[in-house]
């Protein structure tokens, strides 16, 4: 992209009035864009800005950050994954210049400064949303993180962490206690953060009764067998995960993911269990939990519509309710309602009525109740198919599906080292 080019492209968006989304990330932008890309910043339509995965260095601070100071309705900057992320001083003078963004809901940055990125945080609330990929921190930042998951002021939905270091000692340890006490976090990114059996196992115990989180990446570490044990029995229990990455963790084999599948028969929210094929997990195993996931789906399915039919009815109830209660008091006669007002002030007031308990919707509909049931023998029956029992071999490359003999090459032929060598010293000897 040429710079004449972006500029007639910034013309024809100025017509645009109702534009609030801008998204020049991975374009090659270099720092010759910079004055061109300003106007865009300081438009009073747009609110979302991301430049990620360009070529901008520190020279683009100045004329950057006496800009972005101005940008009273941005909610959504993202700068990461340019050279300048790499100079501290840099990302301080732009953390700096964020504090004038009063509406700032996501900032993404790879922060090699000490704690800048995080401490924007504390001076807005408002912030849902972090990626700090690639960030540089030591043990005092992730406490402050920790903080700011426990702390009630703060709303974090949203933090990925992806290729940052995390030491157990320094980091894992302060994540969890802050996992543990927090209410709010739905997405957390811990791909290819050095995770090893005993992170991942503190990681997964701290979220075993977390009532949000729903999305979690771990992919492209160390987890083995101790990590797979405790996922076991995580999916036992936590009813709220989603979706779990674990592509690319060459420690995971058959003979460890078994646990998993165990805890992933009775879980029934997982849809989606990341790219199992970037594994050495056996095709048997791989196809047992895409059919799991995929009865999963079905149940899930099945309960939203469930749910938005039971929210529509009590709409329609209340709607109800307080229509006989406008006519009740219009017909009310002017005697009784002047009764009404002189009730003595000594007199004990009505009780108010008992608050109503939400039941659980499998539990009020016999239809998802039976669908739980059926997926739950469909699952027993594809995990016992599927186990590995003491003395059989694990064949990677063996399916569960049935082979279709007609499919083969008729003509193939297969030779080996051995067979070779023998029709090399036949030919010799002729």
């Amino acid at each position: 992209m040429t710079i004449d080019l972006l500029k007639k492209v910034i013309e024809g968006l100025k017509i645009i009035k109702c534009l609030e989304e801008i998204n020049l990330s991975h374009n090659d932008l270099d720092d010759t864009f910079i004055h061109v890309i300003l106007d865009f910043i300081l438009a009073p339509g747009v609110k979302r800005i991301n430049l990620s995965h360009n070529k901008f260095t520190k020279v683009i601070m100045k004329p950057l950050t006496n800009t972005i100071k101005n940008a009273k309705n941005l909610e959504f900057f993202d700068i990461s994954y340019n050279p300048f992320n790499a100079d501290p001083a840099a990302c301080i003078l732009l953390c700096q210049s964020m504090r004038g963004c009063d509406k700032l809901q996501h900032f993404g940055l790879n922060d090699h400064s000490r704690e800048s990125a995080l401490r924007l945080v504390s001076s807005h609330p408002t912030i849902n949303s972090l990626n700090l990929d690639d960030s540089r921190y030591r043990k005092k930042v992730w406490d402050i993180l920790a903080r700011y998951f426990i702390h009630s002021k703060y709303n974090l939905q949203y933090v990925s962490l992806k290729f940052c270091y995390l030491d157990f000692y320094q980091g894992i340890q302060l994540l969890s206690k802050g996992l543990q006490k927090n209410k709010t976090l739905i997405s957390l990114n811990l791909y290819n953060t050095g995770l090893d059996d005993l992170s991942g196992v503190t990681i997964i115990n701290s979220i075993i009764n977390h009532k949000c989180l729903t999305n979690l990446d771990l992919g492209s570490n160390r987890l083995s067998t101790n990590f797979c044990i405790a996922l076991g029995k995580v999916l036992k229990v936590n009813s709220v995960l989603q979706s779990i990455n674990l592509g690319k963790n060459y420690r995971i084999i058959d003979s460890n993911y078994k646990y998993i599948v165990e805890g992933l028969v009775e879980n029934h929210s997982i849809i989606s269990f990341g790219e199992l094929i970037d594994t050495k997990i056996g095709v048997k195993y791989r196809e047992c939990t895409e059919k799991i996931i995929q009865l999963n789906k079905t149940f899930v399915d099945k309960k939203i519509e469930k749910e938005k039919e039971l929210k529509e009815k009590e709409e329609s109830e209340r709607t109800k309710t307080k229509k006989n209660t406008n006519r009740k008091a219009q017909q009310k006669p002017v005697s009784s309602q002047r009764q009404t007002r002189s009730v003595s002030k000594g007199r004990s007031a009505s009780p108010s009525p008992p608050k109503t308990v939400k039941k659980n919707i499998i539990e009020i509909n016999p239809e998802l109740s039976d669908l739980k049931i059926f997926n739950q023998t469909r699952k027993d029956e594809l995990f016992k198919s599927v186990e590995i029992k003491k003395g059989d071999r694990e064949d990677e490359n063996e399916s569960i599906y049935p082979v279709d003999q007609s499919l083969k090459e008729p003509n193939s032929i297969y030779l080996d080292r051995y067979s070779l060598n023998n029709i090399a010293n036949s030919m010799s000897g002729d």
